[in-house]
């Protein structure tokens, strides 16, 4: 098994654009998850994952870019 989130675990947390943390994703949506693709690092791509696609995440994404090219 790849050790990244696959396409079908993409899917399901696209589901859920208002929730940015593991900690308020409904337990069974991550038990799901993690029967599709199981490895060691899942819970904090999923984390990752959740965070990168609301808007509380991409808001920090723009403000370190905005940081990094202002130099």
């Amino acid at each position: 098994m790849a050790r990244q989130l696959n396409k079908k675990q993409k899917e399901i947390l696209d589901r859920f654009k208002n929730i940015n943390s593991i900690d308020d994703l409904p337990s069974q949506v991550y038990f799901d998850i993690m029967e599709l693709n199981d490895y060691e690092c899942v819970y904090q791509d999923v984390n990752m994952y959740l965070w990168d696609n609301t808007e509380k995440g991409k808001l920090n994404v723009s403000w370190k870019y905005w940081n990094l090219h202002r130099m």
